[in-house]
């Protein structure tokens, strides 16, 4: 907790322009624009990991199940009676939903961003644990134990449907940003300098072996590649953006400059300057 106010201290301190970048993150800034858009970001946050063509299935049948632990969860603590499953299973449901709760006050209360990516990757183990709970709930309340149990089986052919097919499109997709497909496509005759994008260098660096060029540019934030030479531009990593903005000025400058390769996040040109 307090490395996190930590981080929203520094943010806010930094100014508007920094904070602004979380406003559709933030519930406190999304129920602004209206309730459907604050209960959408809500709907994010508990079911976004679920990305691609089986997500819509998944939410259905994860969904009802998280519902039916809260339901059980706060049951149990009216109650205050403890049966031998309950102390098995121990307190992790109910601290999984207080933290899940805790994240959502805190997204409107202090403005707290809750699509990052690591925090529903942190956040998703506690979601599946109240799919857990559903599930031993229905199992042990459903009269008809077979079609409950049909039913859980249905569940968990499909979240494991899901995982597979990410999986299977991850191998089967090219990784992002490789710089090797291009490294072949350079060739010294051709131009014998290569001028690396400010967003590159550390990358082109820990390549094992050299460019095939006799001269690499590096230091190319504060100089653009010299005029009246022929120049390979190679760039990567322009998912942020002031990468692109360094390449748009680039090639703003450039008096030709024809495309080599252009694949996910990289591409490598050939320019005249």
């Amino acid at each position: 907790m307090l490395g996190v106010a930590s981080v929203l201290a520094i943010d806010y301190k930094a100014g508007a322009d920094l904070t602004g970048y979380w406003n559709s993150c933030i519930l406190s800034w999304r129920f602004q624009e209206g309730i459907l858009s604050g209960l959408r970001l809500i709907a994010d946050f508990i079911w976004g990991w679920h990305h691609g063509r089986l997500m819509l299935l998944v939410s259905v049948l994860i969904a009802p199940l998280q519902v039916l632990a809260v339901y059980w969860i706060i049951r149990r603590l009216k109650n205050a009676r403890s049966t031998v499953e309950d102390a098995s299973w121990g307190s992790r449901s109910t601290g999984s939903l207080i933290l899940l709760t805790g994240v959502i006050l805190a997204s409107i209360l202090i403005g707290y961003p809750i699509c990052a990516g690591r925090l529903i990757l942190f956040a998703q183990v506690h979601l599946q644990l109240l799919a857990i709970e559903g599930g031993l709930f229905i199992l042990t309340f459903w009269n008809r134990y077979k079609i409950a149990r049909t039913f859980l089986y249905l569940c968990i052919v499909v979240v494991t449907m899901y995982p597979a097919h990410r999986y299977v499109k991850f191998i089967q997709d090219e990784p992002r940003e490789n710089l090797r497909p291009m490294l072949s496509l350079i060739k010294s005759e051709t131009a014998n300098t290569v001028w690396v994008h400010p967003c590159s260098v550390a990358q082109v660096k820990s390549l094992p072996e050299p460019l095939p060029v006799q001269e690499v540019l590096f230091n190319t934030r504060k100089h653009l590649p010299p005029p009246g030479r022929k120049v390979w531009i190679l760039w990567s990593h322009l998912g942020d953006g002031h990468c692109r903005e360094e390449l748009e000025r680039v090639r703003s400058q450039a008096l030709n400059w024809q495309l080599v390769h252009e694949g996910p996040g990289r591409g490598l040109a050939l320019a005249d300057f």
